[in-house]
C-alpha cells in the first residue's frame, strides 16, 4: 500500500476539526443518499467501512441501528479523530488487506468510499480479492470514485494523495480482476447545503450536462461510453450473480 505515513497527519492536514459541523452535514447526506438506500433491513449484519477516515459513515451507521459495524484506516489521525469525535471502539489502525485476513465469508456489506483513488493499482486488486473472500455470497460492496468521464475530474486534483480516476469501464475492469462480475453505477451529484441550489444541480446535470457529454462521447469515440459523467462515481459490486 501507499506509505502511511502520508497519512499520519492526514486529518490534520484536511483541517477537519476545524470543518467539522459542515464535515458531518455533507457526511450525513452522503450516507443518506448513497449508502443507506442499498443496505439490507436487517440491523445485525456485519458491515465494514475500509478508509473509514474520521469515522462519520461509521456513526451514522451505528445511528441508524447497525450494531454489527467495524473500521480500519491505516491514518493514525483519523483513526485517532474517530475515536475522540463519536467515541468509536470499533476502529482499527491497520493495513485492511491484513484486517481481512482469515475473515472469509464474513461481511454481508464491505464500504469503499473515497479510497480506491488513493491506491496503487496492484494493491487495489488485491485488496478487492480479499473482500471478494470476506465476503458473503449473497453480500456486496459500495465504493465512491472520482469520475474519469466527468469534464476536467475535479476530485482526482482536490487531493495530492489522488493517485488516478475510474470511469465506468475501468472500475468494471477492475472489479472482475478481483473475482466480481456484477456491477452498477449511479451519478453523485454535487451537493449544496441550499435546497434550491441541490435542485438546480441536480435539473443541470439530468437534463443538460449529461446529455450533451452523451453526445460529445458518441461523436469523438463513434459510440455512447459511459452513461454516468458526474464528478464522482457510484458502484454497487455484488459478489454472487444471484443478486
Amino acid at each position: 500500500m501507499n506509505s502511511s505515513s502520508l497519512y499520519d497527519d492526514y486529518a490534520s492536514a484536511q483541517s477537519y476539526r476545524e470543518h467539522m459541523p459542515l464535515t458531518l452535514f455533507y457526511g450525513k447526506k452522503d450516507f443518506e443518499e448513497h449508502v443507506k438506500p442499498y443496505l439490507p433491513k436487517d440491523k445485525s449484519i456485519r458491515i465494514l467501512d475500509i478508509g473509514c477516515g474520521h469515522g462519520t459513515c461509521i456513526n451514522e451507521l451505528i445511528k441508524s441501528g447497525y450494531v454489527n459495524v467495524e473500521g480500519v484506516d491505516i491514518s493514525p489521525d483519523q483513526i485517532a479523530l474517530a475515536k475522540e469525535q463519536f467515541r468509536l471502539q470499533n476502529v482499527f489502525c491497520e493495513d485492511p488487506i491484513e484486517f481481512l485476513e482469515n475473515k472469509s465469508d464474513y461481511y454481508e456489506v464491505i464500504l469503499l468510499t473515497n479510497l480506491l483513488e488513493h491506491l496503487e493499482l496492484n494493491y487495489s486488486i488485491e485488496l478487492l480479492k480479499k473482500v471478494h473472500l470476506s465476503l458473503k455470497k449473497t453480500g456486496f460492496f459500495i465504493a465512491q470514485v472520482p469520475n474519469a468521464f466527468s469534464p476536467f475530474c475535479p476530485h482526482l486534483y482536490m487531493d495530492i494523495t489522488h493517485l488516478r480516476a475510474y470511469s465506468t469501464t475501468s472500475f468494471s475492469q477492475l472489479f472482475k480482476m478481483a473475482g466480481f462480475s456484477k456491477g452498477s453505477f449511479s451519478p453523485v451529484f454535487p451537493r449544496a447545503i441550499s435546497k434550491f441550489r441541490n435542485f438546480m444541480t441536480k435539473f443541470l446535470w439530468k437534463c443538460i450536462l449529461n446529455p450533451l457529454l452523451a453526445i460529445y462521447f458518441s461523436a469523438s469515440l463513434n459510440c455512447r461510453i459511459g452513461s454516468v459523467y458526474t464528478p464522482n462515481l457510484l458502484a454497487i459490486v455484488h459478489k454472487s450473480e444471484l443478486n
